[in-house]
């Protein structure tokens, strides 16, 4: 999975140099609640284009189990999923004004290879009511992270890539990467900013850059 990721995700297919490339900005805001015996619930609401021929919203619910506690010393990230080497979950996502429901099934493992470095390759099943008819897609995505202390602050920059199959097309038609930086306050804030670039060979705009604003609010975790 990981080097599928990175395979298509930093492929980029270059049709001419005067292509046009659109440019958007992505805001999203999630809350999540830590719940007894490792269960996390996750609300998200957020704007983007994601395949579509314009800027939708997407309101989502995910309830995540996690396994398996790190262990190893690291710098503790302000999200208590980043402390778990698996999890995996069920989700239900509504786009609106298209009309579109996702059930989502993930699964997130981690790993720590050394130098405080964080990899996550999450794998994403995703089952489409479309207006009309019915879709299936899955997703894998690769996030290398790592945190520093800058001061009193901590700063924890990240790179990632995703690619995405389509059963309507039989193919990997999208593919994404990204680069950024999460900074978290205390145990219960974290700001994400990001630069992503999207690109996809079936959608009206075939090249997207992307900048990219969240917000998280986390509550019943483990106070730093």
């Amino acid at each position: 999975m990981l080097l599928l990721a990175l395979m298509f995700a930093f492929s980029v297919n270059i049709k001419s140099q005067t292509e046009t490339t659109d440019k958007q900005f992505w805001p999203a805001a999630k809350l999540n609640f830590d719940l007894p015996r490792k269960f996390r619930l996750q609300f998200v609401a957020e704007r983007d284009e994601e395949g579509a021929t314009r800027i939708q919203s997407k309101y989502s619910a995910f309830l995540n189990f996690r396994m398996k506690e790190i262990l190893k010393s690291h710098l503790k990230h302000v999200d208590s999923d980043e402390s778990y080497y698996l999890a995996v979950g069920v989700g239900y996502e509504h786009i609106y004004p298209s009309g579109e429901n996702r059930l989502v099934i993930q699964g997130i493992p981690r790993y720590q290879p050394g130098l405080g470095i964080l990899l996550t390759d999450r794998s994403r099943f995703e089952f489409r009511w479309l207006t009309p008819g019915y879709d299936f897609r899955y997703r894998n995505q690769l996030i290398v992270k790592r945190g520093f202390k800058v001061g009193r602050v901590d700063v924890w920059p990240y790179g990632s890539g995703e690619v995405y199959w389509d059963r309507k097309y039989h193919a990997f038609n999208e593919n994404t990467y990204a680069v950024g930086a999460e900074l978290p306050y205390k145990h219960w804030f974290m700001l994400d900013t990001y630069f992503k670039r999207q690109n996809c060979n079936t959608c009206s705009k075939e090249k997207v850059n992307i900048l990219g604003v969240s917000v998280s609010l986390f509550f019943g975790g483990k106070k730093k």
